[in-house]
């Protein structure tokens, strides 16, 4: 089932274990004894980076000596739809880019920067993580909070 905004507490106690706000999507699903929770977010990582929602990050919620009890976030988003010679091709692309200031589709190009940077590209990453000076434009409000949004995914790659 596909949910947002939920909160899981424990029934006995009323703690709140863990918060979904309205902005995170779940595929939530009962597997034998424990319920796994699936975040899904909107990436550029269908074909020719067509933007679809995918899943990234899983967490299981079990019984562990009769506590409920959540497992480390695990990374699961997959890049397997993006070719090495579609990361190749947006890198050749770049130098278009550097000090073009704002642009109508610079929401896109912040998510092939991410994606590329998943993949491994460390040019991609060196452009991402320095994107101001490299487009000569301050990323503000709505494409600043969508950046760090972007940062965030691509930090918990880093720590799985």
């Amino acid at each position: 089932m596909k949910i947002s905004e939920f909160t899981i507490s424990n029934c006995e106690t009323d703690e709140v274990l863990r918060f979904y706000g309205a902005v995170t999507t779940c595929q939530v699903s009962v597997k034998g004894e424990v319920l796994e929770i699936v975040e899904l977010d909107r990436l550029p990582l269908g074909k020719n980076f067509k933007w679809i929602q995918t899943p990234y990050r899983k967490a299981i919620l079990s019984d562990v000596a009769g506590t409920p009890t959540f497992s480390d976030a695990e990374f699961v988003l997959d890049l397997s739809n993006i070719s090495n010679s579609d990361v190749k091709s947006f890198v050749d692309e770049l130098p278009n880019y550097k000090g073009k200031g704002y642009f109508q589709e610079i929401e896109n190009f912040i998510g092939k920067l991410l994606i590329c940077s998943l993949k491994g590209n460390e040019q991609c990453e060196i452009v991402f993580n320095d994107i101001d000076n490299y487009l000569n434009f301050v990323l503000d409000g709505a494409l600043a909070e969508f950046h760090n949004d972007c940062k965030s995914v691509l930090e918990q790659s880093k720590s799985r």
